[in-house]
C-alpha cells in the first residue's frame, strides 16, 4: 500500500536506519556515524531503531525502540534493515554504498593510564577470545606494565574483539587494539585509524 502525496512531502527526508541484532557495537558505530551521514546527504533526517533493551546504547537523539516502529513507521519515506551473515561488514557496506570515503571520528585526547581491559566476546560472526589469547595479550600488558583491570573508567588500554567495549573506549580517546576475529576489521580503521589491530 502506497503513502499518499501529501503525507510523503512531510516525511520525504525521513529515514530509518534499523538494526535487531545482539551485535551491540554495531549501534555504537551507527551513533557516531549518523553526522556523517547527515553531511553527506544535507537535509535528511537520520534515525535509528534497535532492540528496547539496546536503546541506551544509541542516546536520545533521534533513537527509537523496536516496539516503537510499528506506531511510527509511517512517519519514514525509508527504512533500511542492517542484514548480517554476509562476508562484508553491514556498517561498512552501507558507507560503500553511499560512497563515503573519510568516516574518521574525532576523538578527544585523554591522559593515558597504565590500567588495560581485555574485552574477549562478541557476537556472532565475530569469534571470542580463546584463553591461550587471553593469557598471551594478558602477558602482553603486564611486559609493558599495564595493571589488568574492568570497565572503561580510567582504562589506558582496551584490547578485545569487536564488541561495544571496544568502539566505546575508541570514541573516547581511549587506546585500542583490536584483535582480528571478525569482518569489521575495515571498519574500525577507516572510523579510528589511530586504533591498533592485530592477529594472534
Amino acid at each position: 500500500m502506497g503513502i499518499e502525496l501529501t503525507k510523503y512531502i512531510k516525511v520525504k527526508d525521513r529515514y530509518c536506519l534499523i538494526y535487531f541484532g545482539s551485535s551491540t557495537e554495531y549501534l555504537v558505530q551507527l551513533r557516531l556515524l549518523r553526522p556523517i551521514l547527515e553531511n553527506k546527504f544535507p537535509g535528511l533526517d537520520i534515525h535509528v531503531c534497535c532492540k528496547d533493551e539496546y536503546i541506551d546504547i544509541l542516546g536520545n537523539l533521534k533513537s527509537l525502540k523496536m516496539s516503537e516502529l510499528r506506531s511510527t513507521k509511517l512517519t519514514f519515506a525509508h527504512v533500511y534493515e542492517f542484514i548480517t551473515g554476509n562476508q562484508v561488514h553491514p556498517i561498512e557496506e552501507l558507507l560503500n554504498d553511499c560512497e563515503i570515503e573519510d568516516c574518521a571520528i574525532d576523538v578527544p585526547e585523554v591522559e593515558p593510564t597504565k590500567k588495560c581491559v581485555i574485552s574477549p566476546l562478541g557476537s556472532y560472526p565475530t569469534k571470542n577470545l580463546t584463553k591461550p589469547q587471553i593469557t598471551n595479550l594478558t602477558r602482553t600488558a603486564i611486559n609493558q606494565k599495564y595493571q589488568i583491570g574492568e570497565g572503561l573508567e580510567d582504562a589506558g588500554w582496551v584490547v578485545g574483539v569487536e564488541n561495544e567495549e571496544l568502539f566505546e573506549a575508541a570514541a573516547k580517546g581511549i587506546r585500542t587494539t583490536l584483535v582480528k576475529t571478525g569482518t569489521g576489521t575495515n571498519l574500525y580503521q577507516k572510523m579510528f585509524p589511530q586504533g591498533e589491530v592485530i592477529e594472534i
